[in-house]
């Protein structure tokens, strides 16, 4: 996409061109054409590796939803655009984990019982700017056996810098 660098920012059509602004930054691209049409990419098996990849994709958008909202008061005040499509990114290698289905019904469910499931989590970041291991004070332990939280409590005011 190529960047409008202007003393005012513009938003909308000009001929082929669509003016928009993400992230902060006010955008350009040329209107396209795909040059197929919803039948032939419903129909045409050379497009089943891309539909296959949007099924699993939203199912883990689905469910990233309610990560989100359960991780809201740690990642609140971080303001950061990136952590709905970082949380989106861990849920599908979580997906990708499940090998007893065949691509484009694989499960989170499955792919969560996973050995490797431990460094997937513990890898997760959801502020790169902020890591959670710099700004938590106090070590929290969890058990992988019993899935249990040993400090039960964090208190986001004590206990995130």
């Amino acid at each position: 996409m190529a960047k409008v660098i202007a003393p005012f920012e513009i938003v909308g059509t000009i001929d082929n061109l669509n003016f928009y602004k993400a992230s902060e930054q006010n955008l350009v691209r040329e209107k396209g054409n795909s040059g197929i049409s919803k039948e032939q990419f419903a129909n045409n098996p050379i497009f089943n590796p891309i539909r296959e990849h949007g099924t699993e994709f939203g199912s883990c958008v689905i469910k990233s939803r309610i990560f989100r909202l359960l991780a809201k008061q740690f990642y609140d005040k971080a303001k950061e655009v990136s952590f709905a499509g970082r949380v989106n990114q861990l849920l599908f290698e979580i997906l990708e984990e499940d090998t007893t289905n065949k691509r484009g019904e694989r499960k989170l469910e499955i792919g969560i019982q996973t050995p490797e499931l431990d460094e997937i989590l513990v890898n997760f970041e959801g502020n790169r700017l902020r890591p959670l291991q710099k700004i938590l004070k106090k070590k929290i332990n969890f058990d992988w056996t019993k899935n249990n939280i040993e400090r039960t409590t964090i208190e986001i005011e004590k206990d995130i810098i």
